[in-house]
């Protein structure tokens, strides 16, 4: 028998379907579903990262005027210094003004 014989041959498995042996063992759907998932799901990422990264920054504004212009005059140095750590730890930051002003009604 030559190829072109066995190649016409149909191949059946145990549940009577045909058995192509030249294409590959992946179903193109299921593939194509496990990439679409994994876009949505880089995609949602991206968005809460970015919807963080934009509270954080409102967030460091707010402290950084209020360490600027609620405490007293001081020299250009600490203030820079105080600007810049509410402005770091803006969250922790805005607790303790937050609690202050509650607890000790400033």
């Amino acid at each position: 028998m030559s190829n072109k014989e066995d190649d016409d041959i149909i191949k059946t498995d145990e549940f009577g379907f045909e058995v192509v042996d030249k294409l590959p063992q992946s179903n193109g759907l299921a593939d194509n579903v496990n990439l679409e998932f994994s876009n949505k799901s880089r995609s949602t990422y991206q968005t809460i990262g970015w919807v963080l990264f934009i509270l954080w920054l409102t967030m460091a504004i707010i402290s950084g005027f209020h360490a600027y212009y609620v405490y007293p005059p001081s020299p250009w140095w600490l203030t820079a210094i105080r600007v810049y750590i509410a402005a770091l730890f803006a969250p922790v930051y805005l607790f303790f003004i937050f609690l202050k002003s509650i607890i000790f009604n400033r």
